[in-house]
C-alpha cells in the first residue's frame, strides 16, 4: 500500500492525524510508521506538516499520507503565533475540515508511543459528544511537597483565567477522538478561531482552547489511552496495560527523556531517512544536566543521608502512583470511563487498591 504526497487514498471511514513542523517531523515520522506495522486494523494515516527540506527524504513508496495543507491564514494574529508557539499546535483545531470525510479521526501528538491496537476506539459510542479525551494528569496530580498549596491556587486560577470554573474537567489534548460529523455540523472550527483570539492564555493555548469549547462536553476515557510519563515505571502501568504511552518529557530529549522511551524511540528512529534527528548533545545541554544534577546531590547532602537519595526518588515515584490509582479507582466506580463502562478496557480495581497498602 504505497501512496505519494498530496495524493490521499481512503481505505477505512476512520483516520489517525498527526501534525508536525519541520522540527517535529522525524518524530512524527516514527509514529506514523509504526501505526503502518503494528495495528491489526488498517486505518488511513495521515501526517500533516509544512513544505521544506525535511520532505526530501521521505521515501517514495511511504505508506501513509503526507499533506501540507495551507491553514496558517485561517488562524487568528495572537502574539505567541511564530514566536514561543508553532501554527501546528492550532491545526488539530481544523482536522475534520483539513481531512474530511470520515467519521471519526483519531489525533495523537508526535511523543506518543502506541503499544496495542487502537481499533477499539473506533467503535466506542461517544453518547452523541463531539470529543472523547483522557483527564490531563494535572487534574490528579498534586504539585511537589514543597509549595504544593500555592501551586494547586496557581492552578485554578489559571483555569479561571480561560473562563473554566475551579474542579471543570480538563483534558489532554495529545491524543483526541473527535466526531467529524458532529464537530462540522455545529462549526467548532469556526468556534475554535474565536475562542483562541479571545482567551488569556500562552503556554497551553490550543488545550485551552479546546477544553473552553468542550466544558463538561467531552467523554472521559482511562488513562490507557493517553498514559502520563510521570506514572512510567510505576505498578500501575502493568496492571493498567496502556495502549498509548505520552512522553511529556521528549524521548528525543536529552535532558530530560525516561530511558526506556529514549531507547525505544532511538531504535524505531533508526529504520528511518531520519536517524541524524538523534544527534548527540550539545554543549550546553551536558552543561545543563550536570548542573543540574549537581544541585539535586547537595540538596539531598544537606537534608538526607546519601544512601536516602534513592528512596527519596521512590517515594515521589509511590505518590504520584497513589495519585492515580486513586482517580481511576473513583472513575470505575462512578462509570466515569467510557472505554470501562463499554467494556473496551477491562481494568480491575480490587488489584488497584493493594497498590494504595504498599
Amino acid at each position: 500500500m504505497s501512496r505519494s504526497l498530496e495524493s490521499p487514498s481512503r481505505t477505512s471511514d476512520s483516520a489517525i492525524v498527526l501534525c508536525a513542523d519541520r522540527k517535529y517531523f522525524a518524530p512524527a515520522y516514527v509514529v506514523c510508521m509504526s501505526l503502518m506495522q503494528d495495528q491489526p486494523e488498517p486505518r488511513d494515516v495521515y501526517l500533516l506538516t509544512e513544505a521544506g527540506p525535511h520532505l526530501d527524504l521521505v521515501p517514495r513508496d511511504v505508506p501513509f499520507n503526507i499533506l501540507t495543507p495551507d491553514f496558517v491564514s485561517r488562524l487568528p494574529n495572537v502574539p505567541e503565533l511564530g514566536n514561543s508557539l508553532s501554527p501546528f499546535l492550532f491545526l488539530r483545531l481544523l482536522l475534520p475540515e483539513v481531512v474530511p470525510g470520515y467519521r471519526r479521526i483519531l489525533y495523537l501528538d508526535c511523543d506518543v508511543r502506541i503499544d496495542g491496537s487502537l481499533a477499539p476506539l473506533f467503535s466506542l459510542d461517544m453518547k452523541g459528544a463531539t470529543l472523547a479525551a483522557v483527564v490531563d494528569a494535572t487534574a490528579y496530580s498534586r504539585a511537589p511537597t514543597i509549595g504544593w498549596k500555592t501551586k494547586l491556587l496557581e492552578k485554578a486560577a489559571a483555569q479561571e483565567l480561560i473562563g473554566l470554573a475551579r474542579g471543570d474537567p480538563y483534558f489532554n489534548s495529545g491524543v483526541l477522538l473527535i466526531d467529524c460529523d458532529r464537530w462540522v455540523r455545529n462549526r467548532m472550527s469556526d468556534a475554535a478561531i474565536d475562542c483562541m483570539a479571545r482567551i488569556a492564555s500562552n503556554k497551553h493555548r490550543d488545550q485551552d482552547v479546546l477544553n473552553v469549547l468542550f466544558r463538561n462536553a467531552w467523554v472521559s476515557l482511562s488513562p490507557r489511552w493517553n498514559f502520563p510519563s510521570s506514572a512510567f515505571g510505576t505498578d500501575l502501568e502493568a496492571l493498567l496495560r496502556p495502549v498509548i504511552y505520552h512522553s511529556i518529557a521528549k524521548p528525543w530529549s536529552f535532558e530530560h527523556a525516561h530511558p526506556r522511551e529514549a531507547a525505544y524511540f532511538r531504535a524505531a528512529l533508526s529504520n528511518t531517512p531520519y536517524r541524524d534527528f538523534a544527534r548527540r548533545p550539545s554543549f550546553s545541554e551536558v552543561k545543563r544536566c550536570v548542573e543540574r544534577w549537581g544541585k539535586e546531590m547537595v540538596q539531598y547532602a544537606m537534608f538526607f543521608l546519601p544512601s536516602s537519595a534513592s528512596r527519596l526518588q521512590d517515594r515521589r515515584l509511590l505518590r504520584k502512583q497513589h495519585e492515580l490509582v486513586k482517580y481511576v479507582i473513583a472513575n470505575v466506580r462512578s462509570r466515569g470511563f467510557a472505554d470501562v463502562d463499554q467494556n473496551i478496557s477491562a481494568i480491575d480495581i480490587s488489584t488497584l487498591e493493594s497498590l494504595l497498602d504498599a
